[in-house]
């Protein structure tokens, strides 16, 4: 080829402005009517909308039918607010009264205390 010419040998149109086509007039037709329908044909809209309600409906429905299926255990409800308000309230004015006492205990008492096992027998 020459190496004047403004495109490459490789390059396809090259070969079809030269008339150098490998296809028949049929196929030429058939790919031209082929190109004017693709051209024409809507675009389809109802896609992402379908996606969408996938995408609410599947979790939605998975977490109806685990509770359906699974309920809550009883144990796991909250309790009474009211007796937790009275438990917490014994809990603070004990914790009142031995403080008082704290002040008493010396440190190696404490620490001999703490060192006695939870299981051992008693030995008064």
């Amino acid at each position: 080829m020459n190496d004047s010419s403004p495109t490459p040998p490789d390059d396809p149109e090259a070969f079809l402005r030269h008339g150098l086509r490998d296809t028949t007039p049929e196929f030429e037709r058939r790919w031209t009517a082929l190109k004017r329908q693709l051209r024409t044909a809507p675009a389809p809209r109802s896609a992402p909308l379908r996606r969408w309600w996938w995408a609410l409906l599947v979790p939605t429905g998975l977490a109806a039918a685990w509770l359906l299926f699974f309920p809550l255990a009883p144990g796991t409800r909250p309790a009474d607010p009211a007796a937790d308000l009275a438990a917490f309230t014994d809990l603070l004015t004990l914790d009142a009264e031995l403080r008082a006492a704290l002040p008493l205990t010396d440190r190696e008492a404490v620490d001999d205390l703490l060192a006695i096992p939870a299981d051992s027998p008693d030995q008064s």
